[in-house]
């Protein structure tokens, strides 16, 4: 394959594999027009009639370049994150989205959906969320169209650098030297000193 796109996550409605199913037909086929061709890995798993039921659909729907890999550990998903064009994660709400993190800190843009945690911390330099659209097949065309964007404007190249640096911003290290900050702020703010731990 030229291009791959990586969705990781549990074999769950919520995280809509469906949707990233049928999003493949459309960017395999744009990008197939352009000569590309592409590999959806799909890294994680579920009870086996969700399994089953995700592996026919990726049939039934005719497309060459899906492959189910499993649940993988850490350093395996690392290597995956590294080679991928674009991590595909559309879950329909995120409470923050670790996974969108993971990805970018390897350098690899990502493509959400436009709610929860996401919001905080995906723009344009680092992907791009799709909006929740009403309609599942509204929501699949639009993810289709932005996954085939960043595989043919090759989203990996121009945002990877940007990518890196908004995962520095989530590291331990970060998070706690930004709450010591806010501390140390509310303490200049109201005059006195911040309360001893």
């Amino acid at each position: 394959p030229d291009r791959m796109v990586l969705f990781v996550g549990k074999f769950a409605d919520v995280k809509r594999l469906d949707a990233l199913l049928r999003a493949a037909v459309i960017y395999e086929a744009k990008a197939a027009a352009q000569g590309l061709r592409v590999a959806t890995v799909i890294a994680g798993s579920g009870p086996v009639k969700d399994q089953r039921l995700y592996q026919d659909m990726a049939q039934e729907l005719g497309l060459e370049g899906a492959y189910f890999v499993g649940p993988h550990g850490q350093p395996a998903l690392a290597r995956l994150y590294n080679v991928a064009d674009v991590g595909v994660f559309p879950t329909k709400f995120e409470a923050f989205g670790l996974v969108f993190i993971e990805c970018l800190a390897c350098g690899t843009p990502v493509v959400g959906t436009a709610a929860g945690g996401p919001l905080g911390f995906v723009d344009d330099s680092v992907g791009e969320l799709v909006p929740d659209l009403e309609s599942d097949t509204a929501f699949s065309d639009a993810l289709g169209e932005t996954i085939t964007r960043a595989l043919l404007e090759d989203w990996k190249t121009s945002k990877h650098a940007a990518a890196v640096q908004r995962a520095a911003q989530y590291t331990l290290t970060a998070q706690c030297g930004a709450m010591l900050a806010a501390v140390d702020d509310l303490a200049a703010r109201s005059g006195g000193s911040a309360p001893a731990p």
